[in-house]
């Protein structure tokens, strides 16, 4: 097993990510944060100067900013900041639905599933309604007759925010609209990705010895990153330790 820590592009990335902090770009504070919005209402009222979150924070925070009447807007940064920038994308997903033995009325469960995988559940809980929320173009991608970036609006009309039942394709339809911000970066992403599925179905079994020692890993890394983040190295050297 070859971790992604023992890449040897991820002392740079330290390094870079202290030098934020001894430099006074990032605070200690950011990383006790309960939740994710916390740092957007930091971003949206005028409190930060950089917003990192996804790719489409940019728009995102413009459109909470431009509700609140104000005066500032956010440019997204290039997504690769250094020429050798590369992802590998082993995803499969992200979330499950289930039906539990306790559910009452499993057979209608089970119909909503079924539409909610179909065609048009699919469409509707990714677009909205069609002709009231969106038409098709003749490029084949969806025209939203709203703003995909107003969080308000998607939740009060119940766009994307289950994603059940849906998939990358429809997914990828709804963030491809030219203009934002976000198009921007999920194009720039795309041009460094490897798509490799076939690691994502790798998995260490329940219970196993190789579970036990990947979740100490990973909670080693998810601790001990922050001190790297928030040392103050004054004249200390570097020093690289092998995790094993």
């Amino acid at each position: 097993m070859d971790y992604y820590i023992r890449q040897p592009q991820m002392l740079e990335f330290f390094k870079f990510m202290n030098s934020l902090y001894r430099n006074g770009y990032i605070l200690a504070e950011n990383f006790a944060f309960a939740n994710d919005q916390v740092d957007e209402q930091y971003a949206t009222s005028g409190k930060a100067f950089a917003h990192g979150h996804t790719v489409g924070t940019a728009d995102t925070d413009n459109s909470a900013i431009q509700k609140n009447n104000g005066t500032f807007t956010f440019k997204m940064l290039p997504s690769a900041l250094t020429k050798e920038a590369k992802k590998v994308s082993t995803g499969l997903g992200f979330a499950g639905t289930f039906i539990t033995k306790k559910n009452k009325n499993a057979e209608a469960s089970i119909k909503l599933l079924q539409y909610l995988a179909s065609d048009e559940g699919r469409k509707l809980t990714m677009f909205g309604v069609e002709g009231e929320h969106w038409t098709w173009n003749e490029e084949g991608h969806p025209d939203l007759k709203y703003d995909s970036s107003d969080q308000d609006f998607m939740n009060a009309n119940g766009i994307g925010w289950w994603v059940l039942y849906n998939d990358g394709v429809m997914e990828g339809l709804r963030g491809y609209v030219p203009g934002k911000q976000k198009t921007q970066a999920l194009m720039e992403t795309k041009a460094i990705t490897t798509y490799k599925p076939q690691l994502g179905l790798i998995q260490t079994q329940p219970d196993s010895a190789e579970k036990t020692l990947k979740t100490k890993i990973d909670e080693m890394i998810k601790n001990e990153k922050v001190k790297v983040y928030l040392a103050n190295l004054k004249r200390k050297r570097w020093q690289v330790t092998r995790i094993w």
